[in-house]
């Protein structure tokens, strides 16, 4: 097994803060900090508020890059995460409250009411959108109701909520740690904490594809929720900080030690990542680790991966997956800078954001 990197928590973020970087409201509830917004009250998707900042819209191009350009971001941020509802309607969030959208032409700063780092973005449309993140004391989880964003729920004590995902309005999960669980659902009116002794321990990424298939990396291995219960589907002697799908039968999971699971909708094994890699490389000794992954179909799946090239300097690399073999993909002028999270509306158009500021956009074919 290759050296691989220590212990990393959730999302870019946790890699951003153990090994690589240096630091670290129009509709606001009525009654309780626990409270959401109304998630459909007809806003235009496309306005911003009057504090939003346009970027310059050129771009540098490359025609070497397999389709990517490198895309001014009008941040000097670190962004960590990065989701859309369509090539037309993408967020990206990072440090210090950093949110920025894109329209299709140009990449627009947007105010975000809070300096908290955030970790996580995901939406259901135009008009309900989540980040989330927290550090310092508290756990925050904002939305998004087409024109400004509110904080809908404050986590008391030293605490961080390092993913969101849901399948409706109605149905929405947040997962971070206070050095134990933090674990909210969304009803469509409330957000509670969920409780019980079967709930995965500090859970740092979730994703799924219904509401009875929804899975949670975690301090404690990977967690599977059937629509009734949650269950300890892999218990894992290290943390996973990491979870992606592209269906019931092809989900991804990043751990320590053991650097990624692959699960075929039965079992849990060990991924071919490392063979298809490193069977060319002399160095048995490289450090890596997966930040994000996005995937179309069970055989077409994109990751961004940090390698640590020399001594603590580490730099990223895109690969994708075709079902039976990872190969790295070329992206112009990257070098050194790190890519932290990665999301597109089809293969054919990506997005991913990293190390201050920086955003490659894979265009449409």
């Amino acid at each position: 097994m290759k050296n691989v990197v220590k212990f990393l928590l959730g999302r870019a973020f946790f890699v951003a803060t153990l090994m690589i970087l240096h630091c670290c409201l129009e509709e606001k509830e009525p009654n309780s900090d626990t409270d959401s917004p109304s998630e459909d009250d007809g806003s235009d998707s496309d306005t911003e508020t009057d504090s939003d900042t346009e970027t310059d819209s050129d771009i540098e191009t490359d025609s070497d890059g397999g389709g990517w350009i490198l895309m001014p971001s009008g941040v000097a941020s670190n962004l960590t995460a990065v989701w859309g509802n369509s090539g037309l309607d993408v967020f990206a969030v990072g440090e210090g409250g950093t949110i920025i959208h894109y329209n299709g032409t140009k990449w627009t700063a947007m105010e975000s009411g809070t300096l908290h780092n955030l970790q996580d973005v995901w939406g259901l449309g135009p008009q309900a959108v989540w980040a989330v993140g927290g550090g310092s004391g508290t756990g925050i989880v904002l939305y998004y109701n087409g024109k400004s964003w509110t904080e809908v729920l404050n986590v008391p004590a030293d605490a961080s909520i390092h993913a969101i995902w849901g399948t409706s309005p109605n149905n929405v999960y947040a997962f971070g740690e206070d050095g134990e669980t933090v674990a909210y659902q969304f009803n469509g009116e409330n957000w509670s904490l969920i409780s019980g002794n079967n709930v995965p321990t500090g859970g740092t990424g979730i994703w799924g594809s219904s509401e009875t298939n929804v899975f949670v990396s975690a301090f404690d291995g990977i967690w599977y929720y059937d629509g009734k219960e949650w269950l300890s589907q892999l218990q894992y002697p290290e943390t996973c900080f990491g979870i992606w799908g592209a269906s019931s039968t092809m989900v991804f999971a990043a751990c320590n030690v053991e650097p990624l699971f692959q699960y075929d909708g039965a079992n849990w094994e060990a991924s071919s990542f490392e063979e298809d890699v490193f069977a060319a490389e002399a160095s048995d000794d490289t450090s890596y680790h997966f930040y994000d992954m996005i995937g179309f179909s069970d055989s077409d799946l994109w990751a961004v991966v940090g390698f640590d090239e020399t001594d603590q300097s580490w730099s990223t690399r895109v690969f994708q997956y075709n079902g039976y073999l990872w190969s790295e993909q070329t992206v112009p002028e990257l070098g050194s800078i790190n890519l932290w999270a990665i999301w597109g509306p089809s293969p054919g158009e990506l997005f991913a954001v990293g190390e201050a500021g920086t955003i490659y956009h894979k265009a449409s074919e």
